[in-house]
């Protein structure tokens, strides 16, 4: 069956993220990714298509760029309000270590050619629902080119 080329790029990454990092989470593509708040206490990581931008390449081809954005949550239990920095500290790693490896990774066996051309984190977590929820969420914004 033939995919969105959205749907392949976040089928290849939930897959390279599996392999990579097949200790420490299990990472889902979704759309609209809505858990429930008691289901956060564990590690998630979702990978959502986001945006399209299409420009013209050539006179036959079109140049898209496919933004995906990696969400890294976790809720904790807050003594006082407060969580410990060295769980903070942990999923903030996580997220530059998926980064890291992301960054150079060609993915395999893509119908396509993408390439990452941008990676963006802003925020790099989301303050609110840290303060409200004691969820961390980092959301990582990965942008492929396909000229096609």
């Amino acid at each position: 069956m033939t995919q969105a080329v959205a749907i392949e790029i976040c089928e290849k990454l939930v897959t390279a993220l599996n392999s990579y990092f097949s200790s420490q989470f299990t990472a889902v593509r979704a759309y609209c990714p809505a858990y429930k708040l008691e289901d956060m206490g564990t590690l998630h990581v979702t990978v959502v298509p986001a945006d399209l931008e299409t420009t013209p390449a050539d006179r036959s081809r079109d140049q898209e760029m496919h933004a995906v954005h990696v969400a890294v949550q976790q809720r904790f239990a807050a003594e006082d309000g407060v969580i410990p920095l060295d769980d903070l500290d942990g999923l903030m790693l996580l997220c530059e270590q998926i980064r890291d490896y992301l960054r150079t990774l060609r993915l395999p066996g893509l119908m396509i050619d993408a390439r990452r051309v941008k990676t963006e984190a802003k925020p790099i977590y989301d303050p609110k629902q840290l303060r409200e929820l004691h969820q961390f969420t980092g959301i990582l914004v990965f942008t492929y080119r396909v000229v096609r």
